[in-house]
């Protein structure tokens, strides 16, 4: 329980600090609240373990060091962002403004957010199984026990050449929370299964409001808009393969963070992009929110490049600027990488 408490507050306020180095990129709106630092936060710790997990991964790192080296990167960060704050005399480290609700939309608010603490506590009380589960639990729970990344095989146990598990070497999600579980000293199944998705959805809510923030001018119609995508996901599991399934039925996995996340993470970058035209932190963050896609699944190495590619095509025939499309490709060069290394180790895997 009380390294329960102790992982909530650390994602609380680790990925804030962290993230309030956004308010020295974005020059242009100035726009930017506890949520948006906090957000961005979090989307640039998945991004950095991202790289150091893979460098660790094939240098043949303990998972121990790996946590160590990526700490030590998160600890420089923050400093480094306070340091440049207090030069430029910026209090980066501030929660900015506090958005004031009438008592109708305080209502409307108060029933959003009894709406999300209902999921919350329906995924992290409840069960749901999933033919994933037994791999990315399995993979996080074999680098728990035998510190290492990548080397045993999660079903069997047996040690593996990296190629046989592309997939999840190049987008090693499972390794990130089996990381926490080594800190706090917590079961992976119990962290992923049970604690986990409480974040994971209170972020894809945040994600949410920043989407409305930037659709909507009103806060009514932002709180109108928050509410349905709370019945949307109560009542939208007609599929198995809809938003609402991944939210509330996978989203300690990497697919279901990618899905209920990061995609809708890139619409509101997108978004951001087409209202506010040239803007350095926009194309920083969609570069950060890529990588961060990597890190969840081998499916966002072509998903993003997708979506990145639509976005570029209807930018260059509505403004006819080939500037913006080349910044987004560069956005999508940990995609291309990746993708590269994948079907690489895929033919080098059935050449044998």
């Amino acid at each position: 329980m009380i390294q329960s408490i102790i992982f909530i507050l650390a994602m609380t306020f680790i990925p804030y600090f962290v993230g309030c180095g956004c308010i020295l990129l974005d020059r242009k709106t100035g726009d930017i609240d506890v949520l948006e630092k906090w957000n961005f936060g979090m989307v640039l710790m998945h991004a950095i373990f991202e790289i150091v997990v893979l460098a660790g991964t094939f240098t043949k790192m303990t998972l121990k060091n790996v946590t160590v080296f990526y700490f030590a990167i998160l600890s420089v960060a923050i400093m480094i962002v306070g340091l440049i704050g207090n030069r430029t005399k910026k209090r980066v480290f501030s929660v900015g403004k506090i958005p004031s609700f009438s008592k109708k939309e305080m209502t409307l608010l108060l029933i959003v957010l009894v709406g999300i603490l209902y999921q919350i506590l329906f995924v992290c009380l409840g069960l749901q199984s999933d033919a994933d589960d037994a791999y990315y639990v399995g993979m996080a729970m074999t680098s728990f026990q035998t510190d290492t990344i990548s080397v045993y095989h999660p079903y069997l146990g047996t040690p593996v050449k990296l190629k046989t598990m592309a997939n999840y070497v190049l987008s090693p999600y499972p390794i990130f929370w089996a990381m926490w579980s080594k800190v706090l000293k917590i079961h992976p199944a119990i962290l992923m299964r049970s604690i986990l998705p409480a974040i994971n959805i209170a972020w894809s809510y945040v994600v949410y409001r920043l989407l409305a923030k930037k659709i909507f001018l009103t806060e009514r119609k932002r709180i109108i808009f928050l509410l349905i995508v709370v019945l949307a996901n109560l009542f939208g599991a007609y599929s198995d393969r809809t938003s609402a399934v991944f939210l509330l039925q996978r989203v300690w996995q990497g697919k279901g963070a990618l899905a209920a996340i990061l995609i809708p993470m890139l619409w509101y970058l997108l978004i951001r992009l087409r209202k506010e035209g040239e803007n350095t932190y926009v194309y920083v963050e969609l570069f950060v929110t890529i990588l961060a896609a990597c890190l969840t699944s081998s499916m966002a190495l072509f998903l993003c490049p997708v979506l990145m590619g639509a976005f570029g095509l209807e930018y260059l025939i509505s403004e006819r600027r080939w500037s913006v499309v080349g910044r987004l490709i560069l956005c999508t060069l940990p995609c291309i990488v990746l993708a590269i290394c994948l079907l690489y180790t895929s033919d080098a895997a059935d050449d044998k």
